[in-house]
């Protein structure tokens, strides 16, 4: 009989409240505070005292989404209210700088929580301290050692502006580089992505938004020798009313007080693999900073490419038609006009530096018109003359121009009219007057900005998806699966004008599809459930001024346990401008054409030569692109298994949580039972969450042991999951048995399995020997070929079986994994082992499982074979020497 779950949880609260005693509470009243007559009289004369909280400083106080104040101090306010029988007013302010300028110019009355500093002093009265938080320091995980403020000396330390610790720093510590930030989230996250080297911040707060923001890679590295006293502080114009909140502090009972701290203090953290929210922000970022990643590394080497071979070519036609002039005027004329048209920075200049040409990419990129630019040297007006390291770029220009070939291609700080500083990627060609004599320098040149930022942002912190999500160079875009935005990133809000706040919990067809796609997209969306969605498309939005852009997306689904489809991430690339061009380019492509024929039989003996140059070349740009692959392939799987071990980890925390208490719940039930029998047998049958007691009382037990058997399952998993994981040194000293390895790889397949065939069989030989290699290793070639078995099934009644056995004749332990699916082609066979050979690629295949597979197996002395019947079936076949 099956139990609803509702149910069983109505089961569990009966059995915790029947062996549990009631307790009965009994409710004090506030008392009201004993004033003098003078005091009374001073709070008549003001009936109006105007608090101004800290915005951001929780646990403390701060304003929570709904604008409230909130917090200890709040608390404690609204038990001094109710103690003096008046309401104080609450003033907003954006931060605690705002506060403290606020309160000196009287526009504030007071402070609810304020540290006693002696330049506070000056301005302020202070009450007897209602809190007492200690000052530690924060840094990243990778510092080990304890740090003191005096080890904290020529470090940067985050500090937010204003607070106590700013004061105390700076007087006894003046060798730390203080950086005061607007709130203690800024800091934090500075310290995190390696902008400071640390913070200094009382304990409860910081702690308390370290959990808020989940961030993972810091810790509490030393303390402070000072504490953050808060006390109730007032303008010094006002010291009457000081006393009166003292009186009125003092009547509140401790037990109150601590009520209030342990409410916003709490002593145990809640397991992050217990948030909902965090399992799909973390797997959102996870996967979206995957694919991030990978299209900033492919268009990044896309464009260089591109960026050089296009700038090569354009100086080359540059050179051509100059020659021309005389005999082609409307071809020069045809190339000025791609010149100035075309998506980079042209310019000429002599060899002083002084501008003698200026394109319209690179008036609209400066922001300098032709007048303005023409006949002005290229240092001050877009060359600084420093650089932000501060590097001189006078001298750096002057050397380019004097020695024009050491600066083929070189990157260098620029600086447009309003004096914004950008990166420029440049590509430099001398050119010649009739004498031999260099004349002037072409420079094209493509704004690489965004990459250098991005770049940056990436080598200081990788794994905070966060940052690499909103500073990407594309639109990250995540919607459900109805189609409703959950997340748009910083360069969605720049390309389409919207902010993010217009558009999140809104279905993105009703804002950016033109009317005659919407249609079609909800097509496509209605079929996401089934797995049927693009994994890459083009398509028009509509940004917030009417003007339609043509983006090109990458999809990438992201699924629950079960394999259902609950969000897809897409990451797009404006290509409005490219396809333009693209456009252009094509009909002037049609245009050159005939020219084009005309110079064929003159580049054919070029060609000729360059050929043997061009193979040599490109194989040196394979090997060194397959060691590139090699490369990212190895940073993955290293990144994966820190991964997988930390989850594992955290799931384990909880999980022996169940085990421990489904246990304790079933000795519970066993000693009550009897109990709810008895009352049974006196009373007749009675009712439980809406069921009958005799219809469920044989059903509870077997619903506890599956709790119980289930956390277990769970625990054999996670340890599976932790030795795949871990990062033991290749040796071959192990003494392995080959059943284990196929059994324990079965268990981190078995999802895969399940979902792939009904029909999977393990045939394990029976008194095999075991053989000298490397666990972990063999067991990793054994998943590969498990997961090629399933890939390769058509339908789920197609089988895949895995048979151990013993060669005597040969004196090998042989494992052989078979699948009746598609097979492989004869020609896509012989080619099979080879490495990055994959017919995969379109869904993330690389092409290096088999090829890592086979040289594993012959490091051990052993052979893997691949046999297949094109359309019926394979057998991959791992040969061990046995022990």
């Amino acid at each position: 009989m099956h139990i609803p779950h509702k149910c069983l949880i109505s089961i569990i609260a009966i059995v915790f409240i029947t062996a549990t005693a009631v307790c009965a509470m009994n409710l004090k009243k506030s008392q009201t505070c004993e004033l003098t007559e003078s005091e009374h009289r001073w709070l008549a004369e003001h009936p109006i005292i105007k608090i101004g909280p800290d915005p951001n400083f929780p646990p403390i106080e701060w304003f929570d989404e709904n604008r409230r104040f909130v917090g200890i101090a709040a608390d404690y306010i609204g038990l001094v209210e109710k103690r003096l029988c008046i309401k104080f007013t609450v003033v907003h302010c954006d931060n605690w700088s705002d506060v403290l300028q606020k309160i000196k110019t009287h526009d504030i009355d007071m402070l609810s929580a304020a540290g006693e500093t002696p330049k506070r002093k000056v301005y302020l009265n202070f009450s007897n301290p209602h809190s007492m938080m200690p000052g530690v320091i924060i840094t990243r995980k990778e510092v080990r050692d304890n740090i003191s403020p005096k080890k904290l000396a020529g470090m940067k330390v985050a500090i937010v502006s204003g607070y106590v610790w700013q004061e105390y720093l700076s007087r006894d510590y003046p060798t730390i580089k203080l950086d005061t930030v607007p709130d203690v989230q800024t800091g934090l996250r500075k310290v995190s992505f390696g902008m400071c080297d640390a913070m200094i911040e009382n304990l409860a707060t910081a702690t308390h938004c370290i959990e808020e923001e989940g961030i993972t890679n810091l810790r509490f590295a030393g303390e402070t020798e000072y504490s953050s006293n808060l006390s109730f502080a007032v303008r010094n114009d006002w010291p009457e009313l000081v006393g009166i909140l003292d009186k009125a502090f003092a009547g509140i009972p401790e037990s109150e007080k601590k009520t209030i701290f342990q409410h916003w203090v709490h002593l145990e953290r809640r397991p992050l693999v217990s948030n909902k929210t965090f399992w799909i922000i973390f797997i959102s970022l996870f996967l979206g900073t995957s694919l991030v990643i990978i299209v900033i590394l492919v268009w990044n080497r896309s464009l260089a490419r591109q960026v050089s071979q296009r700038t090569h070519e354009l100086v080359h036609t540059v050179k051509r038609l100059e020659n021309e002039a005389q005999e082609r005027m409307s071809a020069e004329q045809k190339f000025l006009e791609m010149v100035e048209n075309a998506n980079s920075i042209i310019l000429r200049m002599d060899t002083s530096g002084n501008i003698s040409f200026f394109n319209k990419f690179a008036e609209d990129f400066f922001k300098f018109t032709k007048q303005e630019i023409i006949g002005k040297n290229a240092v001050g007006t877009i060359v600084p003359h420093t650089d932000a390291s501060g590097a001189d770029l006078a001298a750096y220009v002057k050397d380019l121009c004097d020695n024009p070939d050491r600066y083929k291609q070189n990157e260098n700080e620029n600086i447009r009219k309003n004096g914004q500083r950008v990166w420029v990627s440049w590509t430099n060609k001398p050119i010649f007057d009739k004498t031999g004599k260099i004349a002037e320098l072409l420079c094209v040149g493509n704004d690489i900005t965004n990459l250098k930022a991005v770049a940056a942002e990436l080598k200081s912190e990788r794994d905070f998806n966060s940052a690499i999500f909103e500073t990407a160079g594309a639109l990250v875009l995540v919607v459900d699966k109805a189609g409703t935005i959950v997340r748009f990133n910083k360069t969605c809000e720049i390309v389409t004008g919207y902010d993010s706040s217009e558009v999140i919990d809104k279905q993105f067809w009703d804002i950016f599809i033109p009317p005659g796609e919407i249609e079609g997209v909800r097509e496509v969306f209605s079929r996401i459930e089934s797995g049927h969605y693009p994994n890459q498309h083009e398509n028009h939005w509509v940004a917030k001024n009417g003007i339609p852009i043509l983006i090109s997306w990458y999809n990438t689904a992201l699924t629950d346990v079960n394999g259902t489809v609950e969000h897809i991430v897409s990451t797009g690339i404006d290509i409005t401008q490219r396809r333009r061009v693209e456009q252009e380019l094509e009909k002037h492509r049609l245009r050159l054409e005939d020219l084009v024929k005309e110079r064929t039989r003159e580049l054919s003996q070029t060609i000729d030569q360059l050929q043997t140059e061009i193979v040599e070349r490109q194989k040196a740009e394979e090997l060194a692109r397959q060691q590139q692959q090699k490369l990212i392939q190895a940073d993955k799987m290293a990144t994966l298994g820190v991964l997988v071990s930390g989850v594992a980890h955290e799931i384990n925390n909880p999980n022996n949580f169940i085990i421990l208490n489904s246990d304790n719940i079933a000795d519970i039930w066993k000693d009550i039972r009897p109990r709810l029998d008895a009352l049974e047998s006196q009373q007749g049958d009675f009712l439980v969450a809406g069921l009958r007691y005799s219809e469920i009382k044989d059903e509870v037990g077997s619903l506890i042991n599956g709790i119980s058997d289930g956390a277990k399952r769970i625990r054999n998993i996670v340890q599976n999951l932790k030795d795949f994981s871990r990062q033991e040194p290749f040796t071959l000293d192990q003494s392995v048995d080959i059943n284990a390895v196929v059994e324990a790889a079965i268990v981190i397949v078995n999802n895969m399995i399940k979902k792939s065939t009904k029909k999977f069989t393990f045939e394990a030989g029976a008194g095999l020997p075991k053989f000298k290699g490397a666990f972990q290793k063999i067991e990793q070639v054994v998943i590969n070929l498990v997961q090629n078995a399933c890939q390769a099934l058509t339908n789920t009644t197609q089988a895949i079986t895995i048979t151990t056995m013993y060669s005597s004749e040969k004196n090998r332990v042989i494992v052989k994994v078979s699948d009746e699916g598609a097979g492989i082609s004869p020609e896509n066979l012989v080619q099979i082992m080879n490495p990055f050979f994959t017919t995969k690629r379109d869904s993330g295949g690389t092409g290096l499982g088999l090829s890592i597979s086979y040289n594993i197996v012959k490091e051990h002395g052993g052979d893997l074979f691949i046999e297949s019947d094109f359309g019926k079936g394979t057998i991959a076949t791992i040969s061990l020497p046995a022990d």
